[in-house]
């Protein structure tokens, strides 16, 4: 009978692990979560259109890594607050973030976050009416994902400068 007892009792334990526990924490913090967790769950709310959320979970997470000096992921938090600051029209804020992280980058050698990072920044300067800075950022980003060989760096930066020529008239180069 004791040893029925314990399976039973392990059975319901494994069911809150598995099942009720992964539906009540999907969007939760907690103090124990690590922030590379934290930066998960910003992108599954930016990802369902909860923009507010995620800058709330990105600047927790962004604070944790500043603290704990992972300058990495720090930059990788700042960039995905420069996407959606971007997207809620705060402009000023994607700004002074994407500054932010290129300080960092300049003391960290990371090309694929470096492009990141400049995708970004062009996706700023077009969006505020420079899209001729933008083609030069986004070039810029193209030839550090070439040299990475990662072809959908590549073409996401060419797609977004077909956009810019467009915008500029460009049709043909487009």
């Amino acid at each position: 009978m004791r040893i029925h007892h314990h399976l039973v009792l392990a059975l319901l334990i494994f069911l809150l692990i598995t099942t009720v526990l992964p539906a009540t924490a999907k969007y939760s913090i907690s103090l124990t979560q690590s922030p590379v967790t934290l930066l998960e769950q910003g992108k599954q709310l930016y990802d369902a259109g909860k923009l507010v959320e995620a800058v709330r979970i990105w600047l927790q997470a962004a604070e944790i890594f500043q603290q704990s000096k992972q300058q990495h992921y720090q930059v990788l938090s700042y960039n995905y607050l420069a996407i959606v600051y971007q997207d809620l029209g705060k402009w000023s804020a994607a700004r002074s973030l994407i500054a932010q992280a290129q300080n960092i980058l300049q003391t960290i050698d990371d090309s694929f976050l470096y492009a990141q990072v400049l995708n970004t920044q062009g996706s700023l300067q077009f969006n505020t009416g420079q899209p001729e800075i933008a083609l030069e950022t986004w070039q810029q980003a193209e030839k550090i994902y070439r040299s990475l060989k990662d072809v959908i760096g590549i073409v996401l930066t060419q797609i977004n400068q077909a956009q810019a020529l467009q915008t500029l008239g460009e049709y043909r180069r487009s």
